[in-house]
């Protein structure tokens, strides 16, 4: 496996935390399933859980929490085969801060089940740490995957990770670049504009208070010069609203599809200036 940089020094978050099988089978027994509920059909392909944290495992990511969602009785139908959720870091893809501490992880999510109430899903994110006890925003998504049991075997999906796990190198490698490209304050302005304008309806150009507005840091971790800070402070003010936005307070983007879409072109804005 290809790592993004070399293990930091110096902060309490440079180790991940993986869980033990047997702290994942208290967590969320469903994961120890060998086959499928026996009310399903021939046509359900069973995906084992424990083969996909083995292949994980293979791929430089290990376990670090498991969920599943907790039944008022003991039916095997949810506490054997119900849904649950596995979370996969590696201790050696992260982006660095300007300490040499942890900034963010990429987190690898799969859902599972194998009762059939819900269809396999896998996302992946990079996941920032913005505080001391450890609370995550996601940042940014790199897409996700959700089909139903019938239609990939557990080869087909083991694929599909191994590209989310390129993908997520990627990002990371990128956003470490980015973390070292300093900005000047007409390139940050200029950036803020351009960022605007995916807001903006017609032809209208920002104004000044709108701009500055948009890069005013929220929290300490994102004040600073280089692009993936300014990137973020973009990022939130547009999708978060609370900023100054034609004469009053921008609203947070309700619907989900129109902030992935946004997100993807605040990306690529921030691509070009990472290139230049």
């Amino acid at each position: 496996m290809n790592t993004a940089t070399s293990l930091a020094t110096g902060n309490a978050n440079n180790i991940i935390a993986p869980i033990s099988l047997e702290a994942a089978r208290e967590k969320a027994p469903a994961i120890f399933a060998e086959g499928p509920h026996s009310r399903l059909s021939k046509n359900y392909k069973f995906t084992s859980s424990l083969e996909l944290i083995s292949h994980f495992d293979s791929l430089g990511f290990k376990l670090t929490n498991a969920k599943q969602s907790s039944s008022k009785n003991a039916n095997p139908l949810y506490t054997q085969y119900g849904t649950h959720i596995m979370e996969f870091q590696s201790p050696e893809l992260y982006m660095k801060d300007n300490r040499g501490g942890i900034e963010g992880r990429p987190t690898i999510m799969v859902i599972n089940n194998h009762n059939g109430d819900r269809p396999l899903q896998i996302e992946a994110g990079i996941f920032r740490l913005v505080c001391s006890n450890g609370l995550v925003i996601k940042t940014q998504d790199f897409g996700s995957m959700k089909e139903r049991h019938i239609k990939y075997n557990i080869d087909e999906v083991k694929q599909i990770l191994d590209q989310k796990v390129s993908t997520v190198e990627h990002a990371v490698a990128n956003i470490n670049r980015w973390i070292s490209r300093e900005m000047s304050s007409k390139e940050q302005f200029a950036f803020a504009t351009e960022a605007l304008a995916l807001r903006l309806s017609g032809d209208r150009q920002p104004e000044q208070y709108e701009i500055t507005g948009l890069l005013e840091a929220r929290r300490k971790e994102d004040v600073g010069s280089d692009l993936w800070r300014v990137f973020n402070r973009a990022q939130e003010g547009l999708v978060r609203g609370g900023f100054s936005l034609n004469n009053r307070e921008a609203r947070p983007i309700k619907n989900p599809m129109a902030e992935f879409e946004l997100n993807q072109q605040l990306w690529t804005i921030a691509e070009k200036y990472a290139a230049n």
